[in-house]
């Protein structure tokens, strides 16, 4: 016994069966590329989403940096002001620790030029001597002399003479 396959008998069922396939073929194809259309979108939306919370981000900081720049600007500004910042109390702390204790100032002129004239008393001319010492001897001090001296005629008893000092000018910056 022969056994064999009758094609011409069986073709139908086989067309039958290719077309089965073909359409189920045809139908996962469409799912997956529907599938993954839908997946592209999604994650497109999630790309979009994410872009405008870094674009917000982006705005906020755009305009603190715009705040920090305008301050910036301003600090450039007043940096020049502060560093010529003139210390006066550099200047009187100078004084003080350079004065005798028993003289005293009756006036003072001068400016951040840094000469300075100072009328002042003590009760005997060997203290002049000993004041103008003093300043010398201070490593801020350019120049020191004495002038004018004279018997005061007013109501304290001493001698009034001009103290002239140059001084350095770093003393006002420190």
């Amino acid at each position: 016994m022969e056994i064999g396959f009758d094609w011409r008998k069986n073709l139908w069922i086989m067309g039958s069966l290719v077309l089965v396939m073909v359409i189920m073929a045809g139908e996962i194809y469409g799912t997956l590329y529907l599938w993954e259309k839908n997946e592209i979108y999604l994650k497109a939306d999630k790309l979009r989403s994410e872009t405008r919370i870094i674009d917000e981000e982006i705005n906020q900081t755009k305009s603190k940096a715009a705040e920090a720049m305008a301050f910036k600007d301003e600090l450039n500004f007043l940096t020049p002001i502060f560093n010529g910042h003139i210390y006066w109390t550099n200047f009187f702390k100078y004084l003080e620790k350079n004065t005798l204790t028993d003289v005293s100032y009756a006036s003072f002129k001068g400016d951040t030029s840094g000469n300075y004239s100072l009328q002042a008393l003590v009760k005997d001319f060997r203290a002049i001597g000993v004041q103008l010492k003093a300043f010398l001897s201070d490593p801020d001090t350019t120049t020191a002399t004495i002038a004018n001296e004279k018997i005061s005629n007013t109501d304290q008893v001493g001698v009034s003479f001009d103290l002239n000092l140059s001084i350095k000018r770093t003393l006002f910056n420190e």
